[in-house]
């Protein structure tokens, strides 16, 4: 069930191009969002995803930050699932019954941060959302529009090529 809800809420929220309902540029990017990488590998992309949902059924909140790959930019992704709706206020590596995972992925390099769940524990981060505004109802699902950042250490994947920790700074 809870898989067909995260299902149906991205969906809905992809539609709308951001999580305040309004429509991205016509490069698909996301106006006052950006992804910024450094260490293992470095640059600054624009977002093509920023979501903010909370389902009234299951009680669990969602932000979800990133970028689809393209020809010179990786693939980021950012998903932070907590219990309860979305507040103003930090969120961290070490809240219990939060479930996060992070991956920046570019050819046949992969770095990724996992927080709660079945894997363990990899890499360190801090969000804060500054602002966070119920928007519109879908069903049994709250969505947001949200601003803020994300400050996070995705350590390398063994086995691809990707060697040292990335750094991810993130404003939405």
């Amino acid at each position: 069930m809870r898989k067909i809800f995260w299902a149906s809420a991205l969906a809905a929220l992809v539609g709308c191009g951001s999580s305040d309902g309004s429509n991205g540029t016509g490069d698909g990017s996301i106006s006052g969002c950006s992804l910024t990488l450094s260490g293992g590998m470095s640059g600054t992309y624009p977002c093509t995803l920023r979501a903010a949902v909370w389902s009234s059924l299951s009680d669990v909140g969602q932000i979800i930050v990133g970028r689809t790959p393209t020809a010179d930019a990786p693939a980021i992704s950012v998903t932070v699932s907590f219990p309860g709706e979305p507040m103003a206020g930090t969120y961290t590596d070490d809240i219990p019954d939060t479930n996060t995972r992070m991956t920046v992925t570019s050819g046949t390099a992969t770095w990724t941060l996992n927080v709660g769940g079945s894997k363990p524990k990899s890499g360190a981060y801090t969000m804060v959302l500054t602002s966070v505004a119920a928007t519109k109802e879908s069903g049994d699902n709250q969505i947001y529009a949200i601003s803020g950042t994300l400050d996070a250490t995705l350590p390398a994947v063994a086995g691809t090529s990707a060697s040292g920790d990335v750094t991810l700074h993130a404003t939405f």
